[in-house]
């Protein structure tokens, strides 16, 4: 049991000392806390009698800095073998967030509410939204690693954000929808895009309209992955920003994706133009193509001379996530409006989400809905005649 005891003493110079330990004993060593007052030590008894009991508690003298948690982290990170891409998002993370202001805390003082003080410092510091939220998943990957390590018994960032009202409120906050002609082309605007791109992106723009790949997976797409015969695509590497090939980020990348005639003949015809590469969009070098060069050369010319452009003559799409949106409303459009009426769960596969909920969270605005009213109307009947 933690004990609160006053302890007094002399200096050498003859003054009078006092301060306030917590006492208390756990797997048969005795350890001690000390507190400024007798108040913050009474607070802390409680708190760790209450650890001890939930078996939750790591002695403060036996706990390592956030700082240490999180190099053990990044080296563990980068020795799991994670893309060179996700590694340095940790490192920024750490780096310009982390380790700034909270690197110096021992990790038994975390507690959720350090958590919500170090988001508030974040968004303080001018950190968006998305930003902090993506800060604080890596904090809690960060204290993952160190309860597997057995350097801590509680993940805090956990436990915060298992509050249900918090988690709605923050996903209302941080939700992004995405709207045909303003992050997405529209079926005209992606045609105009495809029509005005020059013959050595054309064929790479309409298989990203019309399969939904990331660009990381159109990079790294080998011919061999290509079934003309049976009109399907197999989605089974993509490549890093560093040009590194490596199986699809999770294991919903990995799909087979139906494609239709058109497309089947742009790629053979593509296939007789581009010289024999075993990458289907292979650099000039027969290289990784990169997505900055996809981007700079390929995407943003063909939006500008589609006369897609903003109030400052720049263009209005700029990135081939862009595409991938257009393919997602694409599979979610009924046919009635050019589109293919999949269901949220097809569209998940198709587009190889890991989850539905991500399919819902980003898309789920564009799914049509019933006709409330018709329905109701029928209920009525059948309830009231």
């Amino acid at each position: 049991m933690a004990k609160v005891i006053k302890r007094q003493w002399v200096t050498a110079s003859g003054e009078q000392k006092e301060a306030w330990i917590v006492r208390y004993y756990k797997d048969g060593k005795q350890h001690i806390e000390t507190c400024r007052n007798k108040k913050e030590a009474e607070a802390a008894r409680n708190r760790i009698g209450g650890e001890i009991d939930n078996r939750t508690h790591t002695p403060r003298s036996l706990s390592i800095t956030v700082s240490e948690a999180a190099d053990r982290w990044l080296a563990a990170s980068a020795a799991a073998g994670l893309e060179a891409t996700t590694v340095d998002f940790y490192k920024s993370h750490v780096a310009y967030h982390i380790k700034p202001m909270i690197g110096g805390m021992k990790l038994a003082d975390l507690t959720p509410a350090t958590v919500g003080e170090f988001e508030s410092k974040l968004a303080n510091d001018g950190r968006s939204p998305v930003m902090i939220g993506k800060v604080i998943v890596s904090l809690g990957s960060l204290l993952a690693e160190a309860i597997s390590d057995g350097l801590l018994t509680r993940n805090v960032v956990s436990e915060r954000s298992r509050s249900k009202g918090r988690r709605k409120h923050v996903a209302k906050r941080l939700k992004a929808k995405v709207v045909a002609g303003e992050n997405m082309p529209t079926p005209q605007e992606m045609a105009a895009i495809i029509t005005a791109a020059k013959p050595r992106w054309r064929t790479l723009f309409i298989t990203a309209s019309l399969t939904g790949m990331r660009s990381s997976e159109l990079r790294g797409l080998r011919w061999e992955d290509v079934d003309l015969k049976e009109s399907t695509i197999t989605v089974r590497q993509r490549a890093d920003k560093n040009g590194t090939l490596g199986k699809p980020k999770t294991d919903a990348g990995a799909r087979t994706i139906s494609i239709g005639p058109k497309l089947c003949m742009a790629l053979k015809e593509w296939k007789l133009q581009s010289g024999g590469s075993e990458l289907v969009f292979p650099s000039d070098g027969n290289r990784v193509l990169s997505l900055s060069t996809i981007v700079r050369l390929g995407l943003i010319p063909a939006v500008l001379r589609a006369g897609l452009k903003d109030k400052d003559g720049k263009a209005r799409y700029t990135g081939m996530h862009d595409i991938r949106h257009f393919h997602a409303s694409l599979c979610i459009n009924p046919p009635s409006r050019g589109g293919l009426g999949m269901t949220a769960k097809e569209v998940q596969e198709r587009l190889g989400h890991s989850s539905i909920m991500m399919t819902m969270d980003v898309y789920g605005h564009l799914f049509p809905r019933s006709d409330d009213s018709g329905a109701m109307a029928a209920a009525e009947a059948a309830l009231l005649g």
